[in-house]
C-alpha cells in the first residue's frame, strides 16, 4: 500500500476515536449541559461519517465519486452546517429548539431545492465532472456553477455563527460579571477560534471537491481531527453559568412579590455577616455556585435574594465590595500597582480590577490615585 494510502488510513483511524470517544465522553459528562450534550452527539454523527468513508476508501467505492460532486457536496454541506449550530446553544442556552433549528437548515434545504428542481424542469440530470479542467469547461451550465452556490452558502452560515457570537459575547461577559463575580471557564472567546477552525476545515473541504484524492482527503482530515480534540477540551473544560435553571434573560431583574418575609431577613442578615466577617469577596475564584455551597442555599434562590435584598445581582454586589476594598488599599498605599491591588482585592487580574473600577467610581485607578496621592509636606528645618 503506497505510504499516502496508508497515512490516509492511520488519520481516519484516529479521527473515529476523537470523534466516537469524544462524543461519548461529552454525553456522559453533560449532566444539565444542554450545549455538551448536543456537541457529543455531533461528534458521534462525524464519527460515524468517518466510519462511511473508511469504508468506501477500503472498499474501493471511494474512487466512484468526482470532483464537486452533489452526492458530497450536498451531505459535506450539511455536516457543516449541523456542527456550526454548537455555538449558537453556549451563547444562548435553550435557543436552539427543534423549530429554531429547522429555521435555521431551511434556507439550505431551499437552495438545494431550487437545484434539483431546475434539473427536472430542463429535463437535465447531474452532470459528472471527471477533473478540476472539466468544471472549469462547463462552468457557464446551470448544473455546474450552481454547485458552487451550494458551497457558497456554507461559507454564509459560518459568517453568520461567527457574528452572533460577536454581536453576543459582551452581553454574555457582563451577564457573567453582574451574577457570578467569576468568569473563569465560562468564557466564550474560544468560540472565534471555533470559526477561525471552521474556516480552515472549510478551505479544505473545497480541495477534496475540487481533486477527490486521499491526498486531499488526508489534509481535510488532519485539519478536522486537530478541530475536534481543540473544540471537545473546550467543550469539557467549559463550565456552565445556568445550572439551576437560571437563565440570562431573567437573572438581573429583582422581584416584586410584596412584602420580605422574616425568614428572608433572617437570610439577608446571615449572608451581610459572611460578607463582613469572611470577606468571601477577596477570593478571586468565588462565584454563585460556590456561596451557594458555603451558605448551603440554592444557587436560583440565593440569585433572587440579592437582588431583593441588596437591589442588585450577585456578581455586581461582589464587585461592589472588592471596589470598595481595592479603594482603601490605593488609598493606604497609592504605589500599589494594578496587578497587586487587583489581586488582594478578589479581582485576580488587573483588566477586570480596571473595568469594574471604571464602571463603579467613574474613574480610572490611575486618576484615582493622582486625585488622592498625599501632598508632600514641605521639608522643617531646624536652627540651632
Amino acid at each position: 500500500m503506497p505510504a499516502s494510502l496508508l497515512l490516509y488510513c492511520l488519520i481516519s483511524w484516529f479521527g473515529i476515536a476523537v470523534c466516537l470517544g469524544g462524543g461519548l465522553l461529552l454525553l456522559w459528562k453533560s449532566r444539565s449541559n444542554r450545549a455538551r450534550r448536543i456537541l457529543g452527539f455531533i461528534l458521534l454523527m462525524w464519527g460515524c461519517a468517518y466510519v462511511l468513508q473508511l469504508a468506501l476508501f477500503l472498499s474501493g467505492r471511494m474512487q466512484s465519486y468526482y470532483s464537486f460532486s452533489v452526492e458530497v457536496l450536498i451531505v459535506g454541506n450539511l455536516y457543516v452546517i449541523v456542527t456550526m449550530l454548537y455555538p449558537f446553544e453556549v451563547i444562548r442556552p435553550g435557543w436552539l429548539t427543534l423549530r429554531n433549528a429547522a429555521r435555521l437548515l431551511a434556507p439550505y434545504a431551499g437552495i438545494v431545492t431550487l437545484y434539483f428542481l431546475v434539473l427536472l424542469l430542463r429535463g437535465e440530470t447531474i452532470r459528472p465532472l471527471a477533473s478540476p479542467a472539466d468544471l472549469l469547461l462547463h462552468l457557464g451550465e446551470f448544473n455546474v456553477w450552481y454547485r458552487i452556490v451550494l458551497y457558497l452558502t456554507v461559507i454564509g452560515y459560518i459568517i453568520c455563527a461567527m457574528a452572533a457570537v460577536f454581536d453576543y459575547e459582551p452581553r454574555y461577559r457582563r451577564f457573567l460579571e453582574d451574577n457570578y463575580a467569576s468568569d473563569k471557564n465560562m468564557n466564550v472567546a474560544w468560540l472565534r477560534y471555533f470559526g477561525g477552525g471552521f474556516v480552515l476545515i472549510a478551505a479544505a473541504y473545497i480541495l477534496i471537491l475540487i481533486d477527490w484524492n486521499p491526498v486531499s482527503h488526508t489534509i481535510h482530515k488532519v485539519i478536522a481531527v486537530l478541530f475536534f480534540l481543540f473544540i471537545t477540551c473546550k467543550a469539557l473544560l467549559q463550565r456552565d453559568p445556568y445550572a439551576g435553571g437560571q437563565q440570562m434573560e431573567g437573572t438581573r431583574a429583582a422581584d416584586d412579590d410584596g412584602a420580605i418575609d422574616t425568614a428572608f431577613m433572617e437570610r439577608k442578615k446571615r449572608i451581610d455577616r459572611w460578607l463582613a466577617e469572611a470577606k468571601p469577596y477577596l477570593h478571586a475564584d468565588l462565584d454563585l455556585q460556590e456561596a451557594s455551597r458555603i451558605l448551603s442555599i440554592p444557587a436560583e434562590e440565593l440569585a433572587r435574594m440579592f437582588n431583593r435584598g441588596f437591589g442588585k445581582p450577585f456578581g455586581a454586589e461582589i464587585a461592589r465590595l472588592r471596589v470598595r476594598y481595592a479603594k482603601n488599599l490605593l488609598l493606604a498605599d497609592p504605589s500599589l500597582p494594578d496587578r497587586i491591588v487587583a489581586a488582594r482585592s478578589g479581582f485576580g487580574d488587573a483588566r477586570r480590577f480596571r473595568r469594574a473600577f471604571l464602571r463603579q467610581e467613574g474613574v480610572h485607578p490611575r486618576q484615582f490615585r493622582r486625585e488622592h496621592r498625599p501632598e508632600p509636606q514641605p521639608e522643617k528645618r531646624t536652627y540651632p
